[in-house]
């Protein structure tokens, strides 16, 4: 293949890596110093400042865990492809204790995800309006409560304590402002569906 641009950024992107595949092979190892050889799967990745040529000195090999670091520490986004790329390749990957410990001591004192912090109202109004008419599958449904059951529970061979329960009973109150459906009432066909299903089942009075 010729040594030349084109255009198009996606083209360039594509055309360089075909060219690196076809002259050195797939990328096998990873030549990051700081690499903690936690991941088995490796990337051509370019290197910062570098253009989509074919040339071989413009990419160097790295592990998909490394290649995530390069390119977020350059500022960079990574597109829908390359997040679901790097989702399908970690697949299956299952973290041994030792690297659990590490990550969590990487991350002590350190700001977690919403840690602090709430969302906007328009953010809810976003997360609220995609989730409308999403259903569970089945097997979906299965395997979460799967994950729930038993010993996956974090409730397992526990018990909540009284200070707890009169909380719960507290918050739970329909006379309370505190309970989500406080002041409102269900409609009637809400009601009759309430009532066909729980027909036929028991329902023991406490």
């Amino acid at each position: 293949m010729k040594n030349r641009m084109v255009n198009v950024s996606v083209d360039q992107y594509r055309e360089s890596h075909i060219w690196l595949r076809i002259n050195f092979g797939k990328a096998n190892k990873c030549e990051s110093k700081k690499c903690k050889h936690h991941s088995k799967i490796f990337d051509w990745a370019l290197i910062h400042g570098k253009k989509y040529e074919c040339k071989r000195k413009n990419f160097k090999m790295l592990c998909r865990g490394c290649h995530v670091k390069y390119d977020a520490y350059k500022g960079k986004h990574l597109s829908d492809k390359h997040k679901l790329a790097i989702s399908e390749g970690n697949k299956g990957t299952i973290f041994t204790k030792e690297r659990r410990k590490n990550i969590s001591k990487s991350l002590i004192g350190k700001s977690i995800g919403m840690k602090g912090r709430t969302h906007s109202e328009e953010a809810k109004r976003k997360m609220s309006e995609s989730h409308i008419g999403i259903r569970h599958t089945k097997e979906a449904k299965l395997k979460m409560s799967k994950s729930q059951s038993g010993k996956n529970n974090s409730m397992y061979g526990k018990t909540h304590s009284e200070k707890t329960k009169k909380k719960m009973s507290k918050s739970c109150n329909n006379s309370s402002e505190n309970n989500p459906f406080y002041g409102r009432k269900h409609t009637e066909e809400t009601k009759r569906k309430i009532s066909i299903s729980r027909t036929g089942k028991h329902y023991p009075r406490t």
